[in-house]
């Protein structure tokens, strides 16, 4: 990251790029989308890749200082999308009336009834917000094995060792040619004892 950037000129460089978001659930498997960057923030970029990915109304709205970051989402959850428009458009009047300051210094509850004051609020035990990836040694070695010892021998040939990074979590799984000739020993012993 270089603190030197503005930040018109990262807004703009990112305009440039896609928008890979990853959902978890909690019950399913994780999966990820990837969108163009629309709009003229990450947030319209966010609410852009609901809306057409995800098939879910969504708003958000972002806010940061030197020390904070914050945000606000509304989204119409899949069970309620054949409810009136009249709800949603009152919620996200509301919701847009939202500060930048309000976001950075209230607590949850205090923000919602002021934005809500009108209407019932409901809140649910906070979680913790956690980065936890799934990748492996055994993953990328397993990665490795698709492609097939042919085409890893090749980049052997040119290289002193295979780097395996995750695009998750950029993770770095280094093979030099003793545990390459290991790893598909191993495979192929193991495929003979199944």
């Amino acid at each position: 990251f270089d603190p030197s950037l503005v930040q018109e000129e990262l807004t703009h460089s990112l305009q440039q790029g896609l928008l890979c978001i990853t959902i978890d659930p909690v019950e399913k498997k994780r999966y990820q989308g990837t969108v163009e960057w629309k709009g003229h923030s990450l947030a319209h970029s966010i609410e852009h890749y609901f809306r057409h990915s995800e098939q879910l109304p969504t708003r958000l709205w972002l806010a940061t200082n030197e020390s904070t970051a914050a945000g606000f989402l509304l989204q119409l959850m899949p069970d309620q999308a054949d409810e009136s428009n009249a709800l949603w458009e009152h919620i996200t009047h509301l919701g847009s009336t939202v500060t930048s300051d309000e976001l950075l210094n209230l607590e949850d509850e205090t923000l919602l009834k002021r934005l809500y004051v009108e209407d019932e609020v409901r809140l649910f035990k906070p979680q913790s917000v956690i980065f936890k990836c799934t990748c492996s040694l055994k993953r990328s070695e397993n990665a490795l094995h698709l492609l097939g010892r042919d085409e890893v021998e090749q980049e052997l040939h040119d290289k002193q060792k295979i780097i395996v990074t995750c695009e998750f979590c950029s993770q770095e799984y280094h093979f030099d040619r003793a545990k390459v000739e290991n790893l598909f020993k191993n495979m192929h012993h193991s495929k003979k004892l199944q």
